[in-house]
């Protein structure tokens, strides 16, 4: 942020308590905040990210809900130890 950006912002917050208004203020930022979500939310929308994120999102908690389908018994594998050993150097 730089100094003007700064030096504006601070006299909308004396003039605010001056006048009483610090809720209408307080409001205002909330307004502009949701609006700025819903703006980010549109975008990645368009370019395809939110969609993506949900399906992160839906797969961790699937894989978080059914944890024993996703475990894996490498013991009666012939040979997997020293493969494992051989390709972790």
């Amino acid at each position: 942020m730089n100094r003007t950006t700064l030096k504006w912002l601070i006299r909308l917050l004396i003039v605010a308590v001056r006048t009483n208004q610090v809720g209408n203020l307080i409001r205002l930022a909330i307004l502009c905040l949701t609006k700025k979500l819903e703006w980010e939310i549109a975008m990645a929308r368009l370019d395809g990210s939110y969609y993506a994120g949900q399906v992160e999102q839906a797969t961790e908690n699937y894989k978080d809900q059914h944890k024993e389908d996703f475990k894996c018994d490498t013991s009666k594998v012939e040979g997997f130890d020293r493969w494992r050993k051989e390709s972790l150097k």
